[in-house]
């Protein structure tokens, strides 16, 4: 890469140019001298070079001082500008020649031995623009850009105590700065120095005390070298220097964990997370492993639950920090309080849908179905393009016997999903319950049939279309034949025996449906109202009335809301 240069003095090339013709001049004599006028063609054609360098027009400046050395074959300005030209069109070889010519008339110019080291770098010639920057450092000693450059050109070509040599003469003029102690460093790796590569990181540490990088820097440089008594006093160095800096807590736990002191290591992670400096980001990555680890290493909950503690008391306002104790809450099967860590997500920021779909997961799983009507119907305002939340307003509606209300939120849903067969499915299921709740039952087979259409083998399709029929009492045959296929996809679900004792029971078999019923029964974890309550009326049936009401009994204290039930309790008897 070619460096910008300083733009030289118009009037110097000027005086130069006009001396050159003051020069030629002088063999006219003086009597005719005072009557010739003078000669501007050199000045106005310069002029014009300048002009046009400063409209952006470079190709007339070209011309313009090809004009000048017509009039001045050795004017170094002039070569000077043409270079430049050249430089800027990556015609190098015509730049160098310029400037050859520029050196010839005016070998102690700094600018033109500059320019010319900068050519031979852009070339990779490194031994001969190692010659030109010595040749500017002779005549301008304490330029900066030239020392890094000149530096830079003899590591490039290979001569690296030279190299450090000329940056420690820049050194001693400007100090201890971060590029030179790390230029240096790098330079000694190169030489397989490692002491005095280590002793140029811990100087630059010394230097600047309150910037943590660079005795880290130390502390990693001297554990990758197996120097570990070194890389210890660097740490220690570090948190003298920086005692309430969460970032050097956290450098110092990820280096005690390398070194497999577990208690240091997670001292300083305690402090880190107590620290606001160290980033929500950071203590998420962090607590993500532990949430990893504590999958298969539950001694380590009690660590993680601490951690989380100091991030949501560190970091009030950010929802990640409440989302992640959310996540960790409802993995442990804690759910009501896992809730209550993302309702206060998404209350500080409510754009999360993901999080939104937590609360109503959690919800459902709670039963909470007002809380969950609430919630569903608040995402909507939020995301009313999103199907998810139309489903679950529509099972919360079902749930709390609003059944109109959930067939509108369902189809509305329903109608937005796009490519998404399980997804489409979902709402069909749900449709066909609320459907067939609303006694709509034409409706209600209209759903199942579209989602047997979507996939003929999904088992809970099968099964609720069968149940829905059963519990009509219409196409008692075709119930069994779906439930039994249902049966055969997934073997041991206690809601599909259910349905297949219940179809049998409403087929008058009544011992069979008792052998179905009872292995339900046998499965049933958590107990379910309305299969307690179907058991109850198979026992019946089967003559085992005391038995009957127990579980009529248990199925109206676990919530079964049957029309009939309490009259089945208090009369004991079964009506159909």
């Amino acid at each position: 890469m070619i460096r910008n240069l300083t733009y030289l003095l118009f009037a110097c090339a000027v005086l130069a140019a006009c001396k050159a013709h003051e020069d030629a001049a002088g063999t006219i004599p003086a009597e005719a001298q005072q009557d010739r006028p003078p000669d501007t063609r050199f000045s106005d054609r310069f002029f014009e070079g300048q002009t046009a360098l400063a409209l952006g027009q470079p190709d007339k400046a070209y011309t313009a001082f090809e004009a000048c050395l017509g009039l001045d074959p050795k004017n170094s300005a002039v070569h000077y500008e043409l270079a430049r030209l050249d430089t800027a069109s990556s015609n190098y070889t015509g730049a160098t020649q310029h400037l050859r010519a520029a050196l010839d008339a005016d070998e102690d110019n700094p600018w033109y031995h500059r320019m010319m080291g900068e050519l031979y770098e852009a070339e990779g010639k490194w031994e001969l623009a190692a010659k030109e920057y010595a040749a500017v450092r002779k005549l301008n000693p304490l330029d900066p850009e030239v020392i890094f450059a000149q530096a830079d050109v003899l590591l490039r070509a290979g001569r690296l105590q030279e190299s450090i040599a000329v940056i420690n003469e820049l050194e001693k003029s400007d100090g201890i700065t971060p590029e030179i102690s790390l230029q240096k460093h790098q330079l000694y790796l190169r030489l397989n120095d490692a002491e005095k590569a280590g002793m140029e990181l811990e100087k630059l540490a010394r230097a600047f005390p309150q910037d943590p990088r660079y005795w880290g820097m130390c502390a990693q440089f001297y554990q990758q070298i197996g120097r570990s008594d070194k890389a210890v006093y660097a740490l220690e160095q570090l948190r003298l220097n920086n005692p309430e800096d969460g970032q050097v807590h956290m450098q110092l736990s990820e280096y005690y964990a390398a070194s497999g002191e577990e208690a240091r290591s997670l001292e300083e992670l305690k402090l880190a997370f107590r620290a606001p400096d160290v980033s929500i980001d950071q203590k998420i990555g962090m607590l993500l492993r532990y949430f990893s680890l504590t999958d298969f290493d539950p001694t380590q909950l009690p660590v993680a639950y601490e951690l989380l503690n100091s991030t949501v008391e560190t970091h009030p306002g950010e929802a990640k920090a409440f989302s992640m104790y959310g996540d960790f809450l409802y993995r442990d099967n804690k759910l009501a309080e896992a809730r209550e860590k993302y309702r206060k997500a998404v209350a500080l920021d409510p754009a999360k849908n993901i999080i939104w779909q937590q609360v109503l997961i959690i919800d459902n799983e709670l039963r909470d179905y007002a809380a969950m009507e609430t919630e569903s119907a608040r995402a909507i305002t939020l995301f009313s393009l999103l199907p998810e939340f139309y489903y679950y307003n529509g099972l919360a509606h079902i749930k709390l016997g609003s059944y109109s209300k959930a067939i509108e939120s369902l189809r509305t849903g329903k109608d937005l999903v796009i490519l998404d067969d399980a997804m489409l499915i979902q709402f069909l299921l749900a449709l066909g319950e609320a459907y067939h709740r609303a006694q709509q039952y034409l409706l209600c087979d209209q759903a199942m049939e579209e989602a047997l259409n979507v996939n003929p083998d999904n088992p809970r399709v099968l099964n609720n279309h069968a149940y829905f029929l059963s519990m009509r009492g219409e196409n008692l045959d075709k119930a069994l034949q779906m439930v039994t296929r249902a049966m055969e996809l997934m073997p041991g679900s206690v809601a599909f025996t259910d349905t297949y004792a219940w179809i049998l029971y409403r087929q008058g078999q009544f011992a069979r449906a008792l052998a179905e019923i009872e292995k339900a029964i046998a499965m049933m974890n958590p107990p379910d109202a309305e299969l307690t309550e179907h058991y109850g009326d198979i026992l019946f049936r089967n003559g085992r009335e005391e038995q009957a009401v127990e579980q009529w009994k248990a199925a109206r204290a676990l919530g079964a809301v049957s029309p009939d039930l309490d009259k089945k309790i208090s009369t004991r008897r079964l009506e159909n």
